[in-house]
């Protein structure tokens, strides 16, 4: 088993948590395997194996300085204008800067060279970047390929937005692609993300704002990185991101990135972490008491006891405290306001009158999980994330009209559509309060919306929804929320027979209980592409995918998501 540590800048977090619980469950349930961890930039790279107790007369590690590319570095003096040469180890290359000759992001704008620039995720969304750098973003020509059409159409099918800046759903991030200026973070789907770093790749991009995703492991090179936000406390997604200055290739070319920083205070920070050893720590927050303690005591336990019930993916006392006594009630009245006295699951035109009293009932559950209430704020992002739920799974809404549907409360579209048949103006109107997404559990969170108070409904950001709307699916939705309400419901249907218990557990899991579509969704597919592929899958199951010959006369877009099952070129 290889464990990529790239993403892991902080073990300390619940992100690393979450990691050396799947390294003990593995290790637990497979002791035999060979496990192999791949920590770049490290000192102590035998930290994982003292941390999960993994050390054996079999164990061993090994530090690799090398590098593969050559790097230069830069300081830019906004002053002046004018860039600057520096060395890293002073005692090799003294401490004297050399005058650049040349503007490194210009020259790889004109050569058609890449330049990724990193920065706060309020930066990227908000777009300051373009009044910030605007003499580079003025550089940038609109691009006519077929490739960029393509990506540009792609995504405004699969997202939504438009690239009319007058019209609605006006999506700048889109727009900006047709002059070859890109922009990364957590927040994008993971599609887009894939269609971005094909535009990367396919060296078509010439800026590119970014957020520390970059740290993680993307192979996504660049010309230059200039470093516009510096955290001298996180020194593992400093060297991670400068790792992405230069390109490596199998030509006889000496090919060279550029580092850049703003300042003499970034210079000196620059020098340190690259000439200190970085070390993580050789425990884990599983075996010592922690800010994670409170709401995730019950799962530090459970990996710990070697008691995580694999199927639910949860420890056996959450699942015993949401299935047992009143949780079961509770169980029973949500599929009592979701299902009629046939069995039917509701009709989507009745949405609006089980919607609140659904979130109610679930919400329960919920904090029958945790051991407690939730807060204000807590409550309003879980409200918003069951409305996402229920929409999903009884209008079978897609990303795109999930997306479409907030943007348009948020917006007072309707509102402003009518006013403006009357000959009315809709400048003042204000947008409305849309409840941005938080993880949960997040003790202490305060009631908060998307937008800043005074935000106009016709200045409503599409994109700020797009990124929004995603995290609540991909982070709240179907990494927690789906498998806690999978498992009550299930679990419940074990215990008492009742279908509807079955039906509604994967219902919301996978948006459906098509048996067919659910294999689908295991194998990566999402419900935009079942409708494009269904017809070309003879059978699906754990075994495989059979396809009929005709998935060949496929679009080559539409096969991207099945390129791992099939060879296209037989």
């Amino acid at each position: 088993m290889l464990f990529d540590e790239a993403q892991l800048s902080d073990e300390m977090s619940v992100r690393g948590l979450y990691y050396d619980g799947l390294v003990r469950r593995c290790h637990h349930s497979f002791p035999d395997a060979k496990f192999v961890f791949a920590h770049p930039y490290i000192a102590n790279p035998d930290a994982q194996i003292v941390k999960n107790n993994l050390i054996g007369q079999y164990s061993d590690s090994k530090v690799y300085s090398f590098r593969n590319i050559g790097q230069m570095f830069l300081l830019y003096n906004s002053d002046t204008n004018k860039y600057f040469h520096f060395g890293i180890d002073k005692n090799i290359m003294g401490c004297t800067r050399t005058d650049c000759y040349f503007d490194p992001i210009e020259r790889a704008i004109h050569s058609n060279g890449s330049t990724l620039i990193y920065m706060s995720k309020a930066k990227v969304i908000n777009y300051d970047f373009l009044k910030e750098y605007d003499r580079y973003v003025k550089m940038c020509p609109e691009i006519h390929t077929d490739m960029v059409d393509d990506i540009i159409e792609e995504l405004k099918l699969y997202t939504g937005g438009n690239t009319s800046e007058n019209g609605d759903f006006y999506s700048r991030f889109i727009s900006l692609l047709r002059r070859g200026i890109v922009i990364h973070h957590g927040s994008m789907p993971l599609r887009t993300r894939a269609l971005v770093e094909k535009f990367v790749n396919n060296r078509l991009c010439r800026l590119c704002f970014s957020t520390s995703t970059l740290e993680q492991g993307i192979n996504m090179p660049f010309d230059v990185v200039l470093l516009d936000r510096f955290e001298n406390s996180k020194p593992l997604a400093i060297k991670n991101l400068i790792g992405r200055a230069g390109r490596s290739s199998n030509k006889d070319d000496f090919d060279i990135g550029y580092v850049v920083v703003t300042s003499n205070a970034n210079m000196t920070k620059l020098r340190n972490i690259l000439l200190e050893e970085s070390i993580i720590k050789d425990y884990s927050s599983l075996d010592r008491r922690d800010a994670l303690d409170e709401d995730f005591h019950d799962y530090k336990e459970a990996i710990n006891n070697h008691t995580m019930d694999d199927r639910f993916n949860m420890p056996p006392v959450v699942l015993q405290r949401i299935v047992e006594g009143d949780g079961s009630q509770e169980v029973r009245d949500v599929l009592d306001i979701m299902f009629d006295r046939e069995g039917n699951l509701i009709p989507k035109e009745n949405y609006k009158d089980i919607a609140s009293s659904a979130a109610i009932g679930m919400q329960k559950i919920y904090e029958r999980s945790l051991g407690r209430s939730l807060g204000d704020g807590e409550k309003n992002v879980f409200n918003t994330a069951i409305q996402l739920m229920l929409i999903r799974l009884l209008f079978h809404a897609t990303f795109k009209q999930l997306c479409r549907w907030r943007y348009y409360n948020a917006s007072r579209l309707k509102e402003r559509k009518q006013r403006e048949k009357k000959g009315l103006k809709s400048d003042h109107l204000s947008s409305a309060f849309v409840t941005g997404f938080s993880d949960l559990p997040k003790k202490g969170l305060h009631v908060f919306s998307i937008f800043p108070k005074g935000t106009k409904a016709k200045d409503v950001s599409y994109d700020a929804i797009l990124y929004d709307t995603y995290d609540f699916l991909d982070k709240l939705i179907d990494f927690k929320l789906g498998e806690l309400f999978y498992a009550a419901f299930m679990s419940y249907f074990e215990k008492n027979q009742d279908e509807k218990a079955e039906r509604f557990s994967k219902l919301l899991r996978y948006g459906t209980d098509d048996s067919r579509y659910i294999w689908m969704i295991r194998y990566g597919l999402e419900f935009e592409d079942i409708g494009k592929l269904d017809t070309h899958i003879r059978a699906i199951d754990a075994n495989g995918i059979d396809f009929y010959d005709s998935i060949h006369e496929v679009p080559e877009r539409d096969k991207e998501v099945i390129k791992r099952y099939i060879n296209f070129n037989h």
